[in-house]
C-alpha cells in the first residue's frame, strides 16, 4: 500500500482500480456531462491590489449583479480547460489555473474552485451573452457585502481562496487528468496513536488492500453509511481535513465524465476500537515520508472540501 499512498499524498497518478466499498443503489448510472451531473467550475483571480476579478450577469433572472467567472464544464472538457474558457468567455482575461482552493459536493453537482494566475488578455467592456463587463473588486468590499451579488454563495469561496493566495506555506493541489467512470469518493482514514507516537491509517481488506471508497451519487448518505459499514455507527467523531486528489478527465466526450476525489480524514480516538475486524484494519504507518506527509496536510492549509 505504500505505493498507493505516496502517489495520492504527493498528487500523482495512482493507476490501481479503485475498489469501492459502497455502491450506489443505481448501478445503471453511467455519469454524462450536462446530462445527468453536473460539474461546476470557478476561478479566483487577485491582482497586485489585493482585488478581485468579478464579472456582470447578463441573464435577465440575475441581470446586474455581480460573480466570481464560473460555469458548466463541457463535455470533451478537463477541470482546468473549464476554467480557463469560463474565465475568457465571462472577463476577457486569460489565466493560468495554479491550484484548487474548495471542492463542494452533492448528489449530482459538484463545484471546484480554482485560484488562478493573470495570463494576459483585455477586461471585457462590451457586453454580450455571457456577460455585460468585468472588473476588480477590492476583497474587503466584496466580504462586507458592499457588492450587489448575485448570490452569497460564493462569500465562503473567496475567502478562502483569498487566504490561500496570501499563504506562502499554502499547499497547492492541480486537478489529476485521470479518465474514471464511475464518481467515487476514497478515504484516508488517519489516527495517531499517542503511546506509539505513530499514524495509523483505515485499509479495506477485500478483495484486496485498498482505502475505503463510496459512490458519491448521493454523497452525504452514502458517506455517512460507509462510516456505519465500518465502524457500526453513523454517528462517528470523523472530521475531513483536506482534499488530496481530485481525478478527472473527461475525454474522449462522454466516454470517462467520472470523478474521484480523495480527502484525509481524522478519527477521533474514541472510535479507532469500534472497526469491523473481518473487513477493515488500522495499519500503522511506517514509512517516515508517508508520516511526514500526512502531518503535513493535518497542520498546513490545503483544499477545502465540504459536503452540501
Amino acid at each position: 500500500m505504500d505505493e498507493v499512498l505516496l502517489s495520492i499524498l504527493q498528487r500523482s497518478a495512482c493507476d490501481r482500480e479503485v475498489i469501492v466499498d459502497l455502491h450506489h443503489d443505481d448501478k445503471s448510472f453511467v455519469p454524462l456531462v450536462k446530462k445527468n451531473i453536473a460539474y461546476i467550475v470557478a476561478g479566483a483571480i487577485f491582482n497586485e491590489n489585493d482585488e478581485i476579478l468579478l464579472m456582470q450577469e447578463a441573464k435577465q433572472s440575475c441581470y446586474g449583479k455581480w460573480y466570481i467567472p464560473a460555469g458548466r464544464m463541457e463535455a470533451n472538457e478537463t477541470i482546468e480547460d473549464a476554467v480557463r474558457r469560463e474565465v475568457l468567455e465571462e472577463t476577457g482575461i486569460m489565466c493560468s489555473p495554479s491550484s484548487l482552493s474548495y471542492v463542494e459536493v452533492s448528489n449530482k453537482w459538484y463545484r471546484f474552485s480554482m485560484i488562478c494566475d493573470l495570463a494576459g488578455g483585455n477586461l471585457k467592456k462590451t457586453a454580450d451573452k455571457e456577460s455585460l463587463q468585468a472588473d476588480w473588486f477590492s476583497v474587503s468590499s466584496v466580504l462586507r457585502k458592499e457588492v450587489d451579488l448575485r448570490h452569497t454563495d460564493i462569500l465562503r469561496m473567496i475567502e478562502l481562496a483569498y487566504k490561500q493566495h496570501k499563504n506562502a506555506d499554502f499547499i497547492a493541489m492541480r486537478p489529476i487528468n485521470i479518465p474514471h467512470s464511475r464518481v467515487i469518493m476514497r478515504l484516508f482514514l488517519v489516527h495517531h496513536n499517542e503511546q506509539s507516537r505513530k499514524y495509523n491509517f483505515l485499509m479495506g481488506k477485500k478483495p484486496e488492500n485498498h482505502l475505503p471508497s463510496f459512490e458519491m451519487l448521493s454523497c452525504r448518505e452514502n458517506y455517512y453509511k460507509l462510516l456505519k459499514k465500518i465502524f457500526g455507527t453513523g454517528k462517528t467523531s470523523v472530521k475531513v481535513r483536506t482534499v488530496l486528489t481530485v481525478e478527472h478527465n473527461g475525454k474522449p466526450r462522454h466516454r470517462n465524465d467520472g470523478l474521484v476525489i480523495t480527502v484525509l480524514a481524522v478519527v477521533t480516538p474514541k472510535e479507532i476500537y469500534n472497526v469491523r475486524a473481518s473487513e477493515f484494519e488500522w495499519i500503522p504507518i511506517e514509512n517516515s515520508n508517508i508520516a511526514d506527509s500526512v502531518s503535513k496536510f493535518l497542520n498546513g492549509d490545503s483544499v477545502m472540501l465540504d459536503f452540501l
